[in-house]
């Protein structure tokens, strides 16, 4: 049974004689509870967006975790988190909004001052029993079944950190999820989706793989990127480059189309100087097209600091067409 229960002392105050060495000690439990408890809470907040209907903004659940925690700190109460089973009780008692949260603030208060002494003999099988029906309501194989259809890595991803948990704890899957998530994240940065761009019948710049009935310019090679040019890709997408223009023949000039690139850093200005160089002592000529200000401005920096002329700059790969020809 749970036993005798007490509200203990309320006070309000910043907790006092912690040294450097304490503060250092608890830190990593500490950045643990964060990670785990912001986990459960956006889990739980999906949950609710989406049998709610409502919208989820991860930004404002973790100011209000952050709010929560503050409270708590100074107060001496428990750690602020998200909690799927509560979440899952909320919804199933037909909340759908957040006066749900406020009436159960207000019965937890009427609680501690009023009702403590009849939960001593309350059985701990009881809450369990309440766990596990809440959490039989969620688990859900289809949710796999789908992911498996929709995106195979994200499915292996979600097994795997499925599996980690049940071996060796909720923290240490939940960490090992995070670090696959982060290595599927940087090996598509490092080899993101490239294409070589042509005209189709319409007019319109599209994907020569995708578009059969599109076609290149003649003399002229087109490409674009889809992801951010950093040290990860730099690298790798400048020997794709030069692959591309040595596979053709007759090419007078290289457009670079990067409306769907988003930020650069120094690496990788310093791979875009040498292939202008490259291209330049080829007798080829590069563009840029509906680059982004600030990305620019960085190139220009170092172009400028090496003595290499700046690419012609233009706003479209219509204006960039019609310019060729």
């Amino acid at each position: 049974i749970l036993g005798e229960t007490e509200a203990g002392d309320f006070k309000l105050g910043v907790p006092g004689d912690i040294s450097l060495g304490q503060f250092l000690d608890l830190a990593p439990a500490a950045m643990a509870i964060v990670l785990m408890g912001f986990t459960a809470g956006v889990a739980a907040l999906k949950r609710a967006a989406e049998k709610t209907g409502q919208n989820m903004d991860p930004d404002r659940e973790l100011l209000a975790f952050g709010l929560s925690n503050l409270g708590a700190g100074l107060s001496g109460g428990y750690v602020v988190t998200g909690a799927m089973s509560k979440t899952e009780v909320a919804l199933m008692s037909g909340a759908r909004s957040q006066v749900g949260n406020l009436f159960t603030a207000g019965l937890t208060i009427l609680t501690i001052l009023f009702l403590l002494p009849f939960f001593s003999n309350l059985a701990d099988a009881a809450l369990a029993a309440l766990v596990i029906v809440v959490m039989s309501e969620i688990s859900d194989i289809r949710y796999f079944v789908n992911l498996w259809r929709i995106h195979r890595v994200e499915c292996v991803l979600g097994v795997i950190a499925f599996v980690g948990v049940l071996l060796y704890g909720v923290l240490n899957g939940v960490l090992i999820g995070v670090v696959l998530s982060l290595v599927v994240l940087a090996d598509h940065i490092r080899r993101p989706p490239t294409a070589v761009v042509g005209r189709n019948a319409s007019g319109a710049f599209v994907d020569l793989a995708e578009h059969e009935d599109a076609e290149e310019i003649p003399g002229m090679l087109i490409w674009r990127q889809y992801a951010p040019l950093v040290f990860l890709n730099a690298r790798n997408l400048a020997n794709r480059l030069r692959g591309l223009v040595g596979e053709r023949s007759g090419v007078r000039v290289v457009a670079i189309d990067a409306t769907a690139s988003a930020g650069v850093d120094t690496t990788a200005i310093s791979a875009f100087a040498s292939a202008v160089q490259e291209l330049r002592e080829a007798g080829i000529e590069l563009w840029v097209v509906n680059v982004r200000d600030v990305a620019w401005q960085r190139v220009i920096a170092k172009l400028e600091g090496e003595g290499i002329p700046a690419p012609l700059r233009l706003d479209s790969l219509d204006e960039a067409v019609r310019r060729f020809k």
